[in-house]
């Protein structure tokens, strides 16, 4: 991974902004990329860009740099183990909104939980 510090002033009242993260070698190659789509804008008259379209693009451009925490997955089966219960327990506390219901991913054909989820309400069985 690379450490990519970029700066956006769009001048006014949008202030500077600097994001200093590690990214990876895709995002430093779609980053260039825009940067000299603009450059190349600018030099020959062509350039069509929005304050709204800036703060767009520093919108995206923070969401991958600094994406959201990703979910942690567990099945039935292995939230089961860690529970020390059984299918048919799990299947009741979820009847009965103790805990949530499974998530369905496409590709996959179980239904699964976030761990997170699964911890908390050991957390608060055991008291």
């Amino acid at each position: 991974m690379l450490i990519m510090s970029i700066a956006f002033n769009w001048g006014g009242e949008m202030p500077k902004m600097a994001l200093k993260q590690e990214i990876s070698p895709a995002t430093r190659l779609l980053l260039i990329k825009l940067a000299e789509g603009f450059a190349d804008g600018v030099r020959n008259g062509t350039f069509a860009f929005t304050e709204q379209d800036g703060r767009r693009i520093a919108d995206y451009v923070g969401s991958v740099v600094n994406p959201q925490p990703k979910i942690r997955i567990c099945s039935m089966a292995q939230a089961c183990e860690y529970l020390h219960i059984s299918q048919p327990t799990f299947r009741k506390y979820v009847r009965q909104g103790l805990l949530p219901q499974g998530i369905k991913i496409a590709g996959i054909t179980e239904l699964l939980w976030d761990k997170a989820d699964i911890e908390r309400f050991e957390k608060e069985r055991r008291g």
